[in-house]
């Protein structure tokens, strides 16, 4: 299974875990990773969050998505102990707890906060710490993201930061809905604690 490559070497230096991303991703979700960290890193930065955690969090936000497919994902959390009910089971929600297993068992990523942000990237929650926040904007307005709305809340993101955030967890909502796609409870508790 691509998720043991580099596992004999468990370290969380940039350097390592970049060489496993382009060892275990696709192309294109390598290139989104690193565009995320910088993305995150810039917001971390303007906003005083550590540097190291969100670097951290941001390149492995999407490791999960070195598994195959939802199947092969839910097999790979069960076999860690995780299961979910039948209607969370899409590539699209696993990947991210998917995610902190291999954070926990190939990077050995112990913070909590860490953890916590990859594991809440792609619906966001209520009570969402900042680098959970700035993870989870950086991953939906990265500058791979060619909707011209992404264009402009990348230049709101470096000063109004809860406005920025309100419209992209909007346009997450819109898309979930628009594409008839399973809504996380946690989107609408999050979208709602923002207003």
């Amino acid at each position: 299974m691509a998720v043991r490559k580099h596992v004999k070497r468990r370290r969380t230096d940039e350097t390592f875990i970049v060489g496993w991303l382009k060892d275990n991703l696709a192309k294109d979700r390598y290139e989104h990773s690193l565009r995320v960290r910088d993305m995150a890193v810039r917001l971390a930065e303007r906003y005083r969050v550590s540097v190291h955690k969100t670097t951290l969090a941001s390149l492995l936000h999407d490791t999960g998505r070195s598994l195959p497919d939802a199947a092969a994902m839910n097999t790979f959390l069960k076999q860690n102990g995780i299961t979910f009910p039948r209607e969370h089971v899409s590539k699209s929600l696993l990947h991210s707890m998917a995610g902190v297993v291999i954070a926990r068992t190939t990077f050995d990523v112990q913070d909590e906060t860490i953890l916590d942000a990859i594991r809440w990237h792609t619906t966001g929650r209520a009570n969402l710490s900042m680098l959970g926040k700035i993870l989870y904007m950086a991953d939906h307005i990265e500058p791979g993201r060619h909707m011209p709305i992404c264009k402009d809340l990348r230049k709101t993101a470096m000063h109004d930061f809860n406005a920025t955030l309100r419209a992209t967890v909007r346009l997450s909502l819109e898309y979930v809905i628009a594409t008839n796609r399973f809504l996380a409870k946690e989107t609408v508790d999050f979208y709602n604690e923002l207003v």
